[in-house]
């Protein structure tokens, strides 16, 4: 009887294992990538949600675009070439369109509710207002409530 009880309780936890195994490769396709579409068709990036924002080298150079904050006279410096929009999807989510004034290049970026949107410019010297003088050097990142990155694009392709 006990070898059988130690059975049950081996299949129970192999179970459990295998359960855990596949909700976690399931949870983390989902996280692996995201598809941001662009006027040159969608593009794939990293996503992550395992890395502290705060603790990349792009966050120094990050300005809260979404849900709308007051620009810094830097944020104003490098968002003046891009016109940004939003509008309200079903479920709680928002669809943030970046588009580039240059070249006409958009970015439509899906931020769930929670979420924040940042723009980033990795090189404010190549900028001169009202115009940022370098589209090679932006991006943007999605990072939740607690502050991680659950998207980062950079850098973006403005041709």
């Amino acid at each position: 009887m006990r070898t059988g009880l130690l059975a049950l309780v081996a299949i129970i936890v192999i179970a459990a294992i295998a359960l855990g195994a596949y909700l976690v490769a399931n949870g983390l396709q989902k996280l692996a990538t995201s598809t941001t579409t662009t006027s040159q068709g969608p593009t794939t990036t990293a996503s992550s949600g395992a890395t502290l924002f705060s603790s990349t080298r792009y966050a120094s150079a990050a300005y809260q675009i979404f849900p709308s904050a007051p620009l810094s006279e830097n944020g104003k410096i490098v968002t003046a070439d891009f016109n940004v929009t939003s509008s309200q999807l079903p479920g709680g989510a928002t669809m943030v369109s970046m588009v580039f004034s240059g070249s006409g290049a958009r970015y439509n970026v899906t931020v769930n509710a929670g979420e924040m949107l940042y723009f980033i410019d990795m090189n404010l010297a190549d900028d001169s207002p009202p115009h940022d003088g370098s589209s090679g050097d932006d991006g943007y990142a999605i990072v939740n409530q607690s502050g991680y990155t659950m998207q980062l694009a950079y850098p973006l392709n403005m041709t």
